[in-house]
């Protein structure tokens, strides 16, 4: 099991929010999203949500996101 990296809850640490920032990048830049749409708002929030849900492999994010 995964040890959970936060150190309070609710705090994603600087680490957690670089993989997220980065999968956030790589998913919009391939859905050729600009990032200021509804979409990519979306797409962000959709990724934050995920990961304060459990899901927290970036393996296991992108195979959840790849639709």
């Amino acid at each position: 099991m995964i040890k959970d990296k936060t150190t309070h809850r609710g705090v994603i640490m600087p680490e957690e929010l670089s993989m997220l920032q980065q999968l956030f990048e790589t998913i919009a830049n391939r859905r050729r999203l600009d990032k200021r749409s509804t979409q990519a708002v979306e797409l962000a929030a959709l990724i934050i949500n995920l990961y304060e849900h459990g899901v927290r492999r970036e393996e296991q994010l992108r195979a959840l996101l790849a639709a």
